[in-house]
């Protein structure tokens, strides 16, 4: 069999003093002085291998037919990595080529184990760590080994998206959530104005200052600690100046920001709904141009939604 040990004793009659082989297969030789021949053929293969042995009076010969079978070591042929989270359930199964007695794993993370009998490595990983395992599988041939690289990633919040707006005197409001529950929640890196509610896992508040902020956030529960970054951004609120233009004989709508995008505009007449106009503005707009209603409108207010 291919990568097996192979020996052969060439024996003759009439005291022979030497002995040789020819067309061996590869991995193979022959000691001219015991006609042992012997190694580890490399190529499964079938050649008729001629052998002699000699002395004074002559040589005799004879054809040796050597068939060299497929290695029957298993061969393994599951997943080279593999990704759980800690705290979550893992199974991972080895499978092989070729029938396997046994399994094995060395290097496994805690929490984790092996069935050697079906090979499958199962269990809940406690730590967040990346481990190169050897795996392997064995019958009566051999052992056929393999790496497999295992990543326990630590628990993830669900932060998303995980970058915010804001807007300086307006009301803000945040959730995180966590894959295990229950769990405590803390949050550092707050902008003034808001705060953080350790049951809920929720940010609220009305921020005061504009500016880029980085909160770490993190979730625990009985044993394990997630953490995330949250980017909140605060920004001054848009204003909306509507005047009456004399040269032009029109009501101009002014959106006052930090930059030039796109706003809604939102009306209402009585302050219980509010409809928002289908034409969006950028800095400058005439009014009757986004909403023709309101030259005919005594009373119409307007509010700028960013977007």
């Amino acid at each position: 069999t291919v990568d097996q040990p192979f020996r052969y004793t060439i024996t003759a009659n009439n005291a022979p003093i030497s002995f040789s082989a020819t067309n061996l297969p590869a991995g193979l030789s022959c000691n001219p002085f015991t006609g042992v021949i012997s190694g580890t053929p490399t190529t499964a293969t079938t050649n008729n291998i001629t052998i002699s042995a000699s002395n004074i009076a002559g040589s005799g010969t004879q054809t040796l037919t050597l068939t060299v079978n497929p290695t029957r070591i298993p061969v393994i042929t599951s997943l080279t990595t593999a990704t759980v989270t800690v705290g979550q359930p893992f199974r991972y199964v080895i499978t092989a080529d070729n029938a396997t007695t046994l399994f094995a794993a060395t290097g496994l993370p805690t929490g984790l184990t092996l069935n050697p009998d079906t090979g499958v490595i199962s269990g809940t990983p406690t730590t967040a760590a990346t481990t190169i395992l050897t795996i392997s599988a064995t019958n009566a041939d051999g052992t056929g080994t393999q790496s497999l690289t295992l990543t326990v990633n630590p628990i993830q919040l669900s932060v998303n998206p995980a970058a915010v707006l804001a807007a300086v005197g307006q009301p803000f409001r945040y959730a995180i959530t966590f894959i295990s529950a229950p769990a405590r929640f803390a949050a550092t890196g707050l902008p003034a104005g808001l705060s953080f509610d350790s049951i809920t896992g929720v940010v609220s508040g009305t921020p005061t200052t504009p500016g880029i902020t980085t909160i770490t956030l993190s979730a625990t529960d009985a044993t394990r600690t997630g953490t995330q970054k949250l980017t909140l951004t605060v920004n001054y609120p848009p204003m909306m100046i509507i005047t009456y233009n004399a040269t032009r004989n029109v009501f101009e709508l002014m959106i006052l920001d930090h930059d030039a995008q796109e706003h809604t505009i939102e009306y209402t007449d009585n302050f219980q709904s509010w409809t928002a106009l289908p034409t969006k503005v950028v800095g400058i707009a005439d009014l009757t141009q986004i909403d023709p209603q309101a030259t005919n409108k005594t009373h119409r207010f307007y509010r700028v939604i960013k977007q």
